[in-house]
């Protein structure tokens, strides 16, 4: 799991006061939106519920989503009463096709939300062209896309990015929602200024979890989290998965229905004037992706945008491997993040290219601070266990 915050972050987080919101802005809109219409809420799933209340969807309506994402998406489509359709990836570059989109969209589509992965991003065109025919509104969930230079599509309608935990120049929460047009941004605004607002305990408890969290970071911290884990009864994929998770457990949909604090927009507006960007992580990652290569597939490596917020390889018996990290002492996981291949409701089942890659997915516990010497011997054990069990890449890209 990325923790990219250090503890003056957290200490912004918890100052009282000072928090100019006419500069924040500015420097959001100067940094990230480019003069294009934006607004701000509590988190990409805040974002997505929000959007289907401004555009009226009704019950029956349907929306498309990529076949991975985090399963929240769904339930707030579902929530909605929208019937949920799933669009395939391709995980070598990271994309959905155009013209599997197309075939997808009916006159019962209202949205697409196409989520690039892992730090990637591509082109929308053709996207834009098709949603555009069927007066469809194309959404880019760039949660996982900044990197310090991207600002996110533009011919999509709106545009999705989130600084929640795990994420690069995380605030530990706060997503910013662009437009095209300005009357939906303005209604998207009105709409979270009458949510209820967050909590100071929730944002408390928010800083001491991750600020625990911080006191191990880097990629051997497996001792400590496998103690926690077992103290909690819990598997330690699952304990990481919830760790990255913002809104874990009960009354989701209620807790995701609150408004942005002035804190967290304050500390968005911080990093992004002063984050240095992902160019070292991204080279660190081509680095080692090359290291492996052509052993493994690494979803995205034939996507030159793609900037590895998370370093996933697939590889046959992954749990295998993640038992062979660990018991080097690195962090790899089945669980760093929220994704899942989501159901459509219309087939009953997952995308098919997404249900492999996910099933065979391991994240390598590769930052711009891992060593060389880590590296190689990351990579090593590796390859040492493609040898013994075989590899997926044929399958999955077939």
């Amino acid at each position: 799991m990325v923790l990219d915050y250090g503890a003056s972050d957290l200490a912004r987080l918890l100052a009282r006061g000072g928090h100019d919101a006419a500069a924040d802005l500015a420097a959001i809109d100067r940094e990230l939106a480019r003069g294009r219409p934006f607004a701000m809420a509590l988190s990409v799933r805040t974002s997505l519920d929000l959007l289907l209340s401004c555009l009226s969807v009704q019950p029956g309506d349907e929306i498309i989503l990529s076949a991975v994402t985090v399963p929240g998406m769904a339930e707030i489509a579902h929530h909605h009463g929208l019937v949920v359709r799933v669009v395939d990836i391709d995980p070598d570059s990271l994309t959905v096709s155009a013209d599997d989109l197309r075939a997808l969209v009916n006159e019962r589509t209202r949205v697409a939300v196409i989520a690039p992965l892992f730090g990637s991003h591509g082109d929308l065109s053709e996207h834009a062209l098709v949603c555009r025919e069927r007066k469809v509104v194309l959404v880019e969930d760039a949660a996982q896309a900044w990197d310090g230079e991207y600002r996110g599509s533009m011919v999509a309608d709106v545009v999705f990015f989130s600084f929640g935990p795990a994420k690069t120049a995380t605030a530990l929460a706060g997503a910013v929602v662009v437009f095209r047009d300005q009357v939906m941004a303005q209604r998207f605004a009105r709409m979270q200024a009458e949510l209820p607002a967050q909590s100071a305990g929730w944002l408390f408890y928010r800083v001491v979890k991750f600020g625990a969290v911080l006191l191990f970071r880097g990629p051997r911290r497996l001792g400590f989290i496998a103690r926690l884990a077992a103290l909690t009864g819990r598997d330690p994929d699952i304990f990481i998965g919830s760790m990255a998770k913002g809104f874990a457990g009960q009354g989701f949909i209620a807790r995701i229905r609150h408004r942005l604090p002035d804190a967290v927009r304050s500390l968005i507006a911080h990093k992004l004037r002063t984050h240095p960007g992902a160019a070292q992580r991204k080279a660190r990652a081509r680095q080692f992706i090359a290291m492996i290569d052509p052993v493994l597939t690494a979803p995205g490596r034939a996507n030159p945008a793609t900037s590895y917020w998370l370093l996933p390889v697939c590889v046959a018996d992954p749990s295998r491997l993640v038992g062979a990290l660990r018991a080097r002492g690195y962090d790899a996981s089945r669980g760093a993040s929220s994704l899942a291949a989501i159901i459509d409701d219309r087939t009953g089942r997952p995308c098919t290219k997404a249900q492999q890659m996910m099933g065979s997915l391991v994240y390598v516990p590769l930052t711009q601070y891992t060593g060389e010497d880590e590296m190689r011997q990351m990579a090593k054990i590796i390859k040492r266990h493609a040898r013994a069990v075989g590899t997926v890449g044929e399958e999955i890209a077939a």
